[in-house]
């Protein structure tokens, strides 16, 4: 195997919990200059925080999941003159969904 040929997909590759960066600010995230050390460190003090709460009813969860999609989505799309691969587009906007379902607690039987 080896490394990945984009350094990129390597670096963050090696930071666990790293769909928990979605709750540092971009400020903090910028200050680890890419070190993949500083980003763990960053996303092990997250994991350590309490969490906000979501919507209390099914509608407005369901409202708001569709919110933070098309936001999602629009950040991607929004690369500022930067193009991406097709493939690796598809990737990013899969990116939730596949996070999703690894949060999901798989019971045992």
């Amino acid at each position: 195997m080896g490394k990945d040929k984009d350094d990129l997909f390597w670096t963050y590759g090696k930071v666990h919990g790293l769909e928990n960066l979605a709750y540092a600010t971009e400020e903090e995230f910028r200050a680890c200059g890419g070190d993949p050390k500083k980003i763990q460190n960053l996303v092990d003090r997250i994991n350590d925080q309490e969490k906000p709460l979501g919507p209390q009813n099914f509608e407005k969860s369901v409202e708001a999941l569709h919110e933070a999609l098309e936001q999602y989505r629009a950040s991607v799309d929004n690369t500022k003159g930067k193009q991406y691969n097709p493939s690796d587009r598809k990737k990013l906007l899969s990116l939730p969904f596949l996070l999703a379902r690894r949060a999901e607690k798989a019971s045992p039987k």
